[in-house]
Formats: structure tokens, C-alpha cells, sequence
């Protein structure tokens, strides 16, 4: 915690008082600034933030592009507990990339612990990173989420809305440049069709970078990527108790990827991978929403769909000895839901209520070949001519759920919430490959296919207590669910067929939410522990002859204690204090490993005990028809262990903590703003993960993954 003590305890001192994420708020302008209001719906109505029972963070548009978060991975450091992890068995790749909140998910196998929603949709594994494109607000909710967000949100749920089609045309229109040859160009525009029947938005970004890693081998850029991505919302009125909006999203990326990384110890932006080549990832999707009001009943219908399709390269030795030594993977993920929902529409009662029906189906299909042909980067018996490696993966899940929730005013300042959701996943799995690798007398052909059923309940108790009109108190006691599954990567026949079987979590949490010092002030905390049960953990085992092999096993059990807190305060005219801290203890308390070794008592992996966010924004007139907007923004991670510690092919190794500090300037007017930001201001270099090749020796091959440079940029928009 050097780095704490020395750069964020000054920070503290010179603001006085910090703490949480402003991003909950907007500024309201005029005589006695207050913090404004938001909107949210986390219990799927809307509601203010403030008075909802739940441990929630909120991004508005402005803030999402004030700090320049146009995906997920934006969201690292800048919420309570949340991180973004690679998991991945043979390489830290961007297409098993995982969110963690609270420390649940840091050890996924491979569905998700935290759910990503769009307009209430669920987005698959691979489709989560679909850009920021016309978004009204990112909701981020904390603690298990199943009764009413449901699939895999048992560590929480990031829920994405974009904004309706409105009645008035505007538009505008965002550019982007950097050092790193970066350019990137995003428009929205917005076209009432028919006066207060029919209403059209459409919104495209396209954008283009050379990356900040150079490969010094092949002498080109490592990351070179084009990107362009497109939304198109279509709402219409139909009566003054029945609309309807269809939207249709898609993406196309294609450019070089990371590999697997910088050498460790380099302390450079330089890679030398010998086997590269470009990737491509497409995605598709589409969403039609429903609503009618009857009487006191309204009633909802979601339907989603997707389909992504990625390729994965990866150079399996990292430099330049050695040819033919890699990974390709090509990935398809499908996705298909439906949910029906009937909501209470009282004026004014002391009771509302909410009840639904869930459907979805689910494809994962991958097929991943292994070169390893040339061993002159690993002298021995594994990498050999004559090697040849396919495996393949084809996974289809059907599942089904009904879920409700009551809110129940027992008096003017006392509310019960109970909810509820009773899901049930079907899994079909067919693995198959074929595995020799000749100078080890490995000759593995493998191919099954099988099926489990897993089920699963997920209630919720809240009880909140309102002090005062300002300050709100709650409690909660919730479980959450996430169903098994099979192994992608068997490697042999005697390890096909074995399921890995579904993990719980309870959490107990107590939380407030304030609005002090004359609505100058706001305050969120809360802190809790979750109980994690037949937790999932992916690793790496040592497999026949010494070979790595993918390992899947429910280790027992863990638990995650910790405490977070969120403040804003509008400290004088025009100036804005913020900050937002995490805290996290996360250990196995029963865990025989699959070597039988006891791990009891060891950090889980893949999770920084502290994060905070600290930063200030100061606001003054120039003339009367601009503004200049001064921000600040420091962020800090607690070191951590990457690797799970089972087998010679998966050491747990030490990540040490790494801080980042960003400044801005933005000139406003009525109608465009020009802002020069630079980010990483004292040059760090930040490493995120190591990974060391399973195939080599790992004190010669061991590679990190690491955050950008400094970078200089400059943003411009206009809107009308």
C-alpha cells in the first residue's frame, strides 16, 4: 500500500473531503447549487436514486463523456469493486475478458458472474464490449441480482440505456484524436417521423488506432485496429397505453491483438511476437420492446437477439525464436430471450408489485487449433513437427425462469421489499478433437456428447428506513445463482462428459444513502459479506506426460467481506470533489485444490483488496458565452495475485499496485465542446497481468499485459 500512503493521503489532505462516484449526479446550475437528481431503474420502475434500497452506481451521458468511457472496460476503477479480469487458460485473451464486482467472477470458467443488459436484454461472453453508443445512463448495481435481472448476476448486474427516440430533430456529432495515430468519429441523430406517433434515431462511430504496442519483430504496430460500430431505434406511439421500440445494433472490428504481451521486466511498449495476424470480430443483434397500460397493470415485453463471431491468434512463445508455435480460435456465440413481465400501476398505495416469465436460448461454439511445430524456442519432447492439435467445443443452453418482487410500505418510513426467482438451465455439450503431440506418445482423439440440467433460487429480503426526507437506510439479505457447465479444452476422452456444477453465493449487506448540507453533500455507503458456495474455478493441471490441460472443478467455499463508499460534494460555486472507494477481503475458507493440496485460508485470485477514485472539477465563466472546465482524476489499484496456483502451469504471481493520474480542460459553449485531456500523466507503466507460457520456461518467457502510456489527446463536439 506504498503507493496509497504516498499519493492519495496528499490528495486527501489538499481536498479535505472526498469520496464516491459524482457520476451519481449532475450538476444543476443556478442560485443555491444542489446535486441533481437521477432517475434509475434498478427495480425495473423509475425511480430516484436516492430512494431506492439498493447498492447502485450511475454514469449519465455527461459523465460518460466527460471521462472519455466509451465500453465497459472504462468502468475499471471508477466503481467500487468492480474490476475486469482475463481468465483465460491458454492466454490472456480479449475474447475471455470477465467483469468482477465484490470479487464474485474472478475465477470464471466460463459464463460470466456479473450479467451486462442493454435496454434489459442480456448480452452474451463475447458481445459485452459493444461500444457506449447513445447512451442516456450505465447503471452499475452491486450484490447478487437474480431476482429480478436473473441469468448470471450473481455478482451483480451493468445495465446499459440508450436513449428513446424524441420528439425533437437533433444530433450530434464527436471527434477524437490522440498520439497513438488514434482517430475516431461518433454521430447520433434524432428524427421525430410523424408528430407524436413515430420516432427515429440512428447512431454510428467509426474509429481507427495504431495501438501503443510496437512489434519489434515484425516492425509494425501490434494493435493496429478499425472499428465501426452502429445503433438504429425506431419507437412508435401507438395509443396513449401501448408503444413499441425496435432496435437494431451491430459491429465490426477487425486489426491486430495484444498477444501475449510486453516481456516481463522490459518496462517497454514493445513485443516481439513472430506469428501475428489479423482478427476480425462481428456483431449483430437487435431488441423489440412492448408496453401497454391496463388499468392498474402494466405489462412488458423484451425480446432480444445476437450473434457474434471472433477470431483469436495468439503466439504461444511471445518472440522472436521459434516459429509455428501458436493458438487460433474461432468463436460463435448466439443468443435469443424473451421476458414477459406485469408490473402494478397504483396512484397511490402502499403496495406495487412486479411478476415475469423468462425464455431464452443460447449457442457457444469453438474451435481452437494449437501449432506447436517448432522446438527451437523450448528444447524437449513437447513442441515437435509433428504435432498436431484440434479442439472443439459445441455448447447449447435452454433455460427458463419465473421471478416476482413486492414492495410494501409498512408505514410512512418504513419499506419491505421480497423477491424472488426460480431459474432452471438445460446444458448440452459436444467436445470433441483430436490431440498428438509425437514426441511425448500422446495420440488423443476424443468425442462425446452429454447433457445436465441445472436449477436454482434466488430470493431477496430488503428492509429500508427513512431517518429523514434525506437520508435512507437499508438492509439486504440475497442469493445469488450461476449454473454449470463443461469444460471447453478436455484434451482426452476419459475427460469429456464431466460437469463442473452450479455455484451460490448469499450476501448480507447493509447500506445509506444521504443528501446533506443543503443538497451540497452526497454520501453512499455500504458494507458486506458474501458467502460463496461450490465456487467455480478455472485452472491449469498438469494433464498425461506432463501437458497442461484445462482444469473446472467447485473448490468449496469462500467468502468476501469489504466496504464501500461513494460522496460527491459541491464544495464552493463551480467546484466539485469527488472520490469512490472499494475495499475487499476475499479468502478460500474450505479448498482442497485438484493436486489435494489445502488452499484454505489463501486470497482468492483476481482481486485488488483496495481501488479508489479521487478527483476534483472546477467550472468558471469565460465572457459570458463559454465555460472552462478544469478536471482531475487519480485512480488507484491495490496490488494482487493472478494465477490459481494449481500445477507446475498455473503459479500464482504477485501483480503490484499501480496508480494513474488524468487532467483535462474543455471549453464549452451553448452548442460545442473542445477539450485537450491528458491521461497517465507521470508516464506509469502499469502492468494489469502476467502470464507465462505454458510450453517454455517461465523465467525466459513470461509476458505482461499492460494499461497505456501517457497519451495526449484532443476530443471536439457539436450538437443542435
Amino acid at each position: 500500500m506504498n503507493i496509497f500512503s504516498k499519493k492519495v493521503i496528499p490528495v486527501v489532505t489538499i481536498l479535505s473531503f472526498m469520496g464516491g462516484v459524482l457520476s451519481t449526479h449532475a450538476l444543476a446550475e443556478g442560485p443555491g447549487l444542489v446535486l441533481e437528481e437521477i432517475v434509475v431503474t434498478a427495480r425495473k420502475k423509475d425511480e430516484s436514486f436516492k430512494d431506492v434500497p439498493v447498492t447502485l452506481s450511475v454514469f449519465s451521458e455527461d459523465t460518460l463523456e466527460r471521462k472519455r468511457i466509451d465500453n465497459v472496460d472504462g468502468l475499471l476503477t471508477k466503481t467500487p469493486s468492480l474490476f475486469v479480469t482475463q481468465n483465460q487458460t491458454f492466454g490472456p485473451v480479449k475474447s475471455e475478458t470477465y467483469i468482477t464486482l465484490r470479487g464474485v467472477g474472478a475465477t470464471t470458467p466460463l459464463e460470466p458472474a456479473v450479467a451486462v443488459f442493454v435496454d434489459g436484454v442480456y448480452q452474451p461472453k463475447l458481445a459485452f464490449d459493444i461500444g457506449f453508443l447513445d447512451l442516456e445512463r450505465v447503471e452499475i448495481l452491486r450484490g447478487p441480482q437474480g431476482a429480478l435481472f436473473g441469468r448470471n448476476a450473481q455478482g451483480g448486474a451493468i445495465s446499459l440505456v440508450t436513449k428513446e427516440p424524441g420528439d425533437e430533430l437533433s444530433g450530434k456529432v464527436a471527434i477524437d484524436v490522440d498520439e497513438h495515430d488514434t482517430f475516431g468519429v461518433k454521430a447520433t441523430m434524432n428524427i421525430p417521423l410523424v408528430e407524436n406517433k413515430l420516432y427515429w434515431s440512428v447512431s454510428g462511430l467509426y474509429s481507427q488506432t495504431n495501438g501503443f504496442l510496437r512489434n519489434v519483430t515484425l516492425d509494425r504496430d501490434q494493435e493496429d485496429q478499425d472499428k465501426f460500430a452502429w445503433r438504429t431505434s425506431l419507437l412508435a406511439d401507438f395509443s396513449d397505453t401501448f408503444s413499441g421500440t425496435l432496435t437494431l445494433f451491430g459491429s465490426d472490428l477487425s486489426g491486430g491483438q495484444v498477444g501475449p504481451g510486453v516481456p516481463t521486466g522490459l518496462n517497454r511498449y514493445e513485443v516481439f511476437d513472430n506469428d501475428s495476424r489479423d482478427i476480425v470480430d462481428e456483431t449483430i443483434g437487435g431488441s423489440l420492446t412492448l408496453e401497454w397500460g391496463v388499468g392498474d397493470v402494466a405489462i412488458t415485453s423484451i425480446t432480444g437477439y445476437s450473434d457474434v463471431e471472433t477470431e483469436v491468434f495468439f503466439d504461444l512463445d511471445g518472440g522472436a525464436i521459434g516459429t509455428g508455435n501458436f493458438q487460433i480460435q474461432d468463436l460463435a456465440q448466439t443468443s435469443a430471450s424473451q421476458e414477459f413481465r406485469i408490473a402494478s400501476n397504483y396512484d397511490d398505495s402502499r403496495w406495487d408489485w412486479l411478476g415475469g416469465l423468462y425464455y431464452f436460448e443460447s449457442t457457444y461454439d469453438q474451435a481452437r487449433n494449437f501449432s506447436l511445430l517448432d522446438p527451437t524456442s523450448a528444447p524437449g519432447p513437447v513442441l515437435n513437427p509433428n504435432n498436431s492439435v484440434s479442439e472443439n467445443a459445441d455448447f447449447e443452453r435452454e433455460g427458463w425462469a419465473v421471478f416476482g418482487q413486492v414492495n410494501y410500505q409498512i408505514s410512512g418510513s418504513l419499506e419491505l421489499t421480497l423477491g424472488a426467482r426460480y431459474s432452471t438451465e438445460d446444458v448440452d455439450a459436444h467436445q470433441f478433437g483430436l490431440v498428438i503431440l509425437a514426441g511425448v506418445g500422446v495420440n488423443s482423439p476424443y468425442d462425446n456428447t452429454t447433457e445436465e440440467t441445472f436449477s436454482g433460487f434466488s430470493p431477496m429480503t430488503s428492509l429500508s428506513y427513512r431517518l429523514s426526507e434525506d437520508v435512507l437506510l437499508y438492509g439486504t439479505i440475497s442469493r445469488g445463482f450461476r449454473a454449470g457447465g463443461f469444460p471447453k479444452y478436455p484434451f482426452s476422452q476419459d475427460r469429456t462428459g464431466i460437469p463442473f456444477d452450479k455455484e451460490e453465493s448469499t450476501n448480507f449487506e447493509l447500506g445509506i444513502k444521504s443528501v446533506l448540507l443543503d443538497g451540497t453533500l452526497s454520501l453512499n455507503a455500504a458494507i458486506y459479506q458474501i458467502d460463496i458456495r461450490d465456487q467455480q474455478l478455472s485452472s491449469q493441471v498438469d494433464g498425461p506426460a506432463g501437458i497442461p490441460v484445462e482444469g473446472i472443478d467447485n473448490v468449496g467455499e469462500s467468502t468476501n467481506t469489504g466496504a464501500e463508499l461513494e460522496v460527491a460534494w459541491l464544495a464552493a460555486d463551480g467546484l466539485k470533489l469527488f472520490a469512490n472507494l472499494g475495499y475487499i477481503n476475499a479468502e478460500f475458507d474450505d479448498y482442497i485444490d485438484q493436486n489435494g493440496t489445502d488452499r484454505a485460508g489463501e486470497d482468492v485470485p483476481y482481486i485488488p483488496p483496495f481501488t479508489a477514485n479521487l478527483g476534483l472539477e472546477y467550472i468558471h465563466a469565460v465572457a459570458q458565452q463559454f465555460s472552462l472546465t478544469w478536471a482531475l482524476d487519480y485512480s488507484y489499484v491495490d496490488d494482487y495475485i493472478v494465477g490459481n496456483g494449481v500445477g507446475t502451469f498455473d503459479p500464482r504471481i504477485p501483480i503490484d499496485s499501480f496508480d494513474s493520474w488524468d487532467i483535462s480542460a474543455t471549453l464549452s459553449s451553448e452548442y460545442w465542446d473542445i477539450s485537450l485531456y491528458v491521461d497517465n500523466v507521470t508516464d506509469e507503466f502499469n502492468v494489469l497481468r502476467t502470464w507465462q507460457s505454458p510450453f517454455h520456461d517461465p523465467a525466459q518467457f513470461s509476458f505482461d499485459t499492460v494499461l497505456p502510456p501517457r497519451t495526449v489527446g484532443v476530443n471536439a463536439s457539436y450538437r443542435f
